[in-house]
């Protein structure tokens, strides 16, 4: 008799671990890179798969941020901006600089990667940013500007003690790059980071309804259609920013021809078909007017524009 309990008992186990292995089921992977949060919802996957997806993801997302991140002593951004001379034959690299340079030329300098000494000077790359003095704001100014950065084909060079951030378009780089991958081995996902994400399925009929965050409460301002191998990103003043003595409020997105945070909007919102392409231009879009805007949605074929006025 309790060889037979056993038995059963045992069958029922080996029956849900079962289940638990190789049944398919919706799954999420979190984990924390380029400092926020990386969120990759899976459809129809087992768990040996998830797992195995899981550890090649953080492995990669975990090589990305120590090799472009402006932080890591190793990386080619911080060997960059400290030596003012880098090696450019890494192509991933080359793509975060080639296209952050062709943003610049199309924008007069207003999506510019050099803006990294006046990101210092607030410290919005710290835990305490700052007001700074105005003298400090011209001084560091003199620094920014696309044009500072020469191209080899071997080597990158900074002139007039330039430095770099890839933080306006890193991000959605990474997220092309993990929906490239999952694409050849899932049926649907969505790849989300930090607010900005890329969704796919098998399914050329499937809508995705996507959420775009109220910037100035809890809850959506609306909902939008994304169809498969559509991203969308999202720029806004209420991520990063502080509040001095006076009651000013001063966010993360600074104007780099002026050095001051810029205040025509508080939330751009752009769907494109490459992550990267949106994150670059909902921060270049942020800094412009409405007429710029639009002729630079029409070049780069942005699929959707959502301005929110600091004015609403």
């Amino acid at each position: 008799m309790k060889n037979r309990k056993f038995m059963v008992g045992f069958i029922v186990f080996a029956l849900i671990l079962n289940i638990f292995l190789f049944f398919p089921q919706k799954r999420i992977l979190s984990f924390k890179t380029l400092s926020t949060t990386a969120n990759i919802t899976i459809e129809n996957v087992n768990f040996i798969k998830y797992k195995k997806l899981k550890i090649e993801i953080e492995k990669y997302c975990a090589e990305f941020e120590r090799k472009y991140s402006v932080s890591y002593p190793e990386s080619l951004v911080y060997k960059l901006n400290k030596h003012k001379k880098s090696d450019f034959t890494d192509e991933i690299f080359k793509n975060l600089i080639i296209s952050s340079l062709e943003m610049a030329k199309h924008t007069d300098g207003l999506f510019d990667i050099t803006i990294q000494p006046l990101i210092s000077l607030w410290g919005f790359d710290t835990i305490l940013p700052l007001k700074p003095e105005n003298k400090s704001i011209k001084r560091e100014l003199e620094k920014v500007g696309y044009k500072n950065i020469k191209l080899s084909d071997k080597n990158i060079f900074l002139e007039n003690n330039a430095e770099i951030t890839l933080g306006g378009v890193g991000k959605g780089l990474l997220i092309d790059i993990i929906y490239s991958y999952l694409k050849e081995l899932t049926s649907e996902f969505i790849v989300e980071i930090g607010g900005d994400l890329k969704v796919f399925s098998k399914n050329q009929t499937r809508i995705f309804k996507i959420g775009i965050k109220n910037p100035v409460s809890n809850g959506m301002i609306e909902i939008i259609d994304l169809k498969s191998g559509q991203a969308v990103a999202t720029s806004g003043n209420y991520e990063r920013f502080f509040e001095d003595e006076n009651g000013d409020i001063f966010h993360h997105i600074i104007n780099p021809v002026t050095g001051y945070p810029e205040n025509k909007y508080k939330q751009v919102t752009v769907v494109h078909n490459s992550c990267m392409m949106a994150d670059m231009l909902s921060t270049a879009f942020f800094l412009m007017d409405e007429k710029e805007i639009n002729n630079l949605k029409e070049k780069y074929k942005a699929d959707y524009v959502k301005l929110i006025k600091a004015s609403e």
